[in-house]
């Protein structure tokens, strides 16, 4: 097998800086790294998943951007129940890229509402429900048939490491 050592890097997860031994491939070093991208993830020496989680919010905009731009092209902008199904497809897997490796971090916080991605779901929702920011979360949820991220998260860790 060939290997490529310009393209390979290394990450010691510690809070401590390494001080070991660097680390090598047939006798070429291999690059140490603080931060590093793994399947859209991003992971860094002290595992703060916190940044991981964030990232996918720009993501899921982006996604939402797209959506209510197609909708107004195709004349259903206005359809609520097409709105939330086009969100369900598209934006709600952007909230959920990655989570099998930071969604314990999250999960492990107990509270259901108060992570970021969450907060833009539920602000999207409302949006297409067309009922105020004060309406209580748990009833945007039930109202549109979902579950909180933290459920879908914590779904598809089980799924991911058992």
């Amino acid at each position: 097998m060939v290997v490529n050592v310009d393209k390979c890097a290394t990450l010691v997860f510690s809070y401590r800086p390494y001080t070991g031994p660097p680390v090598s491939y047939d006798g070429h070093p291999i690059a140490d790294v603080s931060e590093f991208k793994y399947l859209g993830t991003l992971l860094t020496r002290s595992l703060h998943m916190e940044e991981a989680a964030r990232q996918c919010v720009s993501s899921m905009m982006k996604a939402w951007r797209i959506v209510v731009w197609d909708a107004k092209a195709r004349g259903v902008a206005t359809m609520p129940h097409v709105m939330l199904c086009l969100v369900q497809t598209y934006v709600l897997p952007r909230a959920l890229f990655g989570c099998q490796l930071w969604g314990p971090d999250m999960v492990a916080k107990g509270d259901a509402y108060t992570s970021q991605s969450q907060k833009v779901l539920l602000r999207l929702y409302r949006y297409i429900l067309g009922v105020r920011r004060n309406v209580v979360s748990a009833n945007v949820l039930d109202e549109v048939g979902a579950e909180s991220l933290q459920h879908y998260w914590f779904k598809a860790c089980v799924n991911f490491w058992s």
